[in-house]
């Protein structure tokens, strides 16, 4: 018998019937196989049903029950129930949902199921069309269950519903399968729903009513080789149980077409995989969140629904610094208008939460505790994108990466909101922007703002950004500045300001900015070394009096418009050494620290033109040549 107990095989013959009607067939014999003779019960959900239910009492793990549908177009008015130790084979089946069903096409479990745990196990589906008919009735359902596969199944025709939701199920697999034609039914429910096609839920009454609330992680989930077309919302969630995230997701290899909101969204998930997908266009192409404005709850409130256990603590926990989420070797195109208000074009966003005061409870939320939710051991690398908006977008993400990714903007350059190329703001931390190509974004390059930390900015090359190529903003940090290649800054190569602090700018090339090679506004910069500017329109690099920078060494800076260094803070003291200025058009050096406190030295500088010239400050000039 091999590793199968029962093979059995329904049969019927002939177009659907408006009346689920089957027409009988005969009966193919197989080894160890059971006929169902389909002229004694012609429903055609029933009669497999009848098969489905045996599966109880005959499948075990080691020998699963099988059941085979025979090609064919069948009317469905009911579920089909799929019990533990089930292998379901559709090959070249099409189900079609009765518009008056309201009910699930498929679901593992009973109808009003009040199981607990990971309780249903061992179920694969092979094949098949399921096909909602434009019914409101979420298409497949699946929760506690174990060791889930569906194999080249198709899911279509749902509206203002899910194609699929699971939850609280250890081990799923969707393997090839497609997702496709969702639609909503009226503008108005557009902007209030955007169901995915693929939904990874929590068992709550408000977003899972039919089966037994339980706090019951999400775990080890494949999403692989898939299509998603012509659906709201690809692959993901909206929704978590807070301090007990999902954990082990993958979604890898699939293709993403006529997305109207966001491709592929997570909350609270850890171990999470993204790769090697292609969207094709939608306005936002990968999100991911620590918890969001609505759809997280506490442990204790899901147990007190479902009289079960409540596992996990309401309080705030520091989250980890490496929650492993790897979103690498996409393909994106980001462009079209979300319904939802608040979001912008975005290919890539990655954001958790600094709460200063705890959340307010609501039926959709519960009082989430303040504290920094962060998400920390992010690596976004080789990913190629085009985008209307924002290339890639970190807030609140600490301990990361951003490598090697190609980011090309091809959205309008006038009007409407700013645009980044890559973006960390909002209490970033430690994170490395590394060898990335940004071209012809609509504002900055690289932004790093709002109380963030860049450890390391390096090698990555700018052409064309609408304003600057890379931005120290309001009161951020970087460790270093080094390598980086920016040409034709609209605005300035590399800005600085308000109360921003660079420890080095170092060995960067800047080229035909429209202002200011290096600018440096209200913040400090310890170091400015071996840069290399060429045809600044105004200054290569430039300080103001609000500023602190501590060395200006070792750079280059060629046919700039008017200086080469103007140099206007007194507020520490500094040395410009060992600077190359020559082809400016005014003074290679100029100094107007209106101010003696604090010593300037110049000194071992090779310049050209007009020369140094000492407007206010007490300066030192030693051993400066002609270029």
């Amino acid at each position: 018998m091999g590793v199968i107990a029962k093979r059995v095989s329904v049969f019927a013959l002939g177009a659907m019937a408006a009346c689920c009607l089957l027409a009988a067939a005969p009966a193919l014999a197989f080894a160890d196989s059971v006929t169902v003779n389909m002229a004694s019960d012609r429903n055609a959900a029933r009669a497999i049903q009848a098969e489905l239910d045996k599966a109880a009492s005959k499948g075990t793990a080691a020998n699963p029950y099988v059941v085979t549908v025979p090609r064919g177009t069948y009317a469905l008015d009911r579920s089909l129930k799929l019990n533990s130790n089930t292998t379901l084979n559709l090959a070249g089946v099409t189900f079609k949902l009765n518009a008056n069903a309201g009910c699930n096409m498929l679901r593992v479990g009973e109808s009003d199921d009040r199981k607990t745990g990971y309780y249903y196990q061992n179920i694969v589906v092979n094949g098949g069309v399921f096909d909602g008919n434009k019914t409101n009735s979420t298409v497949m359902k699946a929760a506690h269950a174990k060791n889930v596969a569906f194999n080249n199944v198709v899911f279509k025709n749902a509206r203002d519903s899910h194609l699929v939701e699971v939850a609280g199920i250890d081990g799923l697999r969707f393997i090839g399968c497609t997702f496709q034609d969702q639609t909503r039914n009226n503008a108005s429910a557009a902007k209030a729903m955007s169901p995915e096609a693929l939904q990874i839920d929590i068992l709550n009454k408000t977003h899972f009513p039919t089966y037994r609330a339980e706090d019951l992680t999400m775990k080890n989930v494949v999403v692989d080789r898939c299509t998603f077309k012509n659906v709201p919302r690809g692959v993901g969630s909206h929704t978590g149980v807070y301090n007990n995230p999902m954990d082990n997701i993958a979604v890898t290899n699939c293709t993403f077409t006529g997305i109207d909101t966001v491709a592929i969204e997570f909350y609270n998930t850890v171990n999470l995989k993204i790769t090697g997908n292609t969207i094709n266009s939608a306005p936002r192409g990968i999100a991911v969140n620590s918890i969001g404005e609505q759809g997280m709850f506490f442990s204790k409130s899901i147990a007190a629904e479902g009289k079960t256990s409540s596992r996990y603590s309401s309080g705030f926990v520091k989250p980890s610094r490496n929650q492993n989420i790897v979103i690498s070797d996409n393909t994106i195109i980001s462009k079209g208008k979300d319904p939802h208000s608040g979001f912008e074009n975005e290919a890539i966003v990655v954001k958790g939460t600094y709460l200063t005061k705890a959340m307010k409870k609501t039926s959709q939320m519960d009082a989430i505790p303040k504290g920094d939710h962060f998400i920390g051991g992010v690596t976004v690398t080789r990913n190629t994108i085009t985008t209307a908006g924002h290339g890639i977008r970190f807030r609140d993400v600490k301990y990361s990466t951003i490598d090697g990714n190609k980011i090309t903007y091809t959205g309008s350059r006038s009007g409407g909101a700013n645009y980044y190329g890559v973006q960390t703001i909002d209490h970033c931390a430690d994170n490395a922007i590394t060898k990335n190509t940004i071209a012809k974004i609509k504002t900055n390059g690289i932004y790093v703002s709002d109380n963030s930390k860049a450890k390391t900015i390096k090698g990555n090359k700018i052409s064309s950004p609408g304003k600057y190529g890379i931005a120290i903003d309001t009161k951020s940090r970087a460790t270093v500045i080094s390598g980086n290649k920016i040409t034709s800054p609209k605005q300035h190569g590399i800005y600085l300001r308000k109360s921003s602090v660079v420890a080095k700018i170092d060995g960067n090339t800047i080229s035909s900015p429209k202002k200011y090679g290096i600018f440096v506004e209200s913040s400090t910069a310890n170091a400015i070394s071996k840069n290399k500017i060429t045809k600044p329109k105004d200054s290569g690099i430039f300080v103001k009096p609000t500023s602190k920078v501590k060395s200006i060494t070792g750079n280059t800076v060629t046919s700039g418009r008017t200086r080469g260094i103007a140099f206007y803070s007194g507020k520490s003291k500094a040395v410009i050494s060992k600077n190359v200025i020559k082809k400016c058009k005014g003074n290679a050096i100029y100094i107007d620290a209106k101010t003696k406190k604090y010593k300037i030295v110049v000194k071992s500088n090779k310049i050209a033109g007009k020369g140094a010239k000492i407007a206010s400050g007490k300066v030192a000039i030693s051993g400066t040549k002609k270029a």
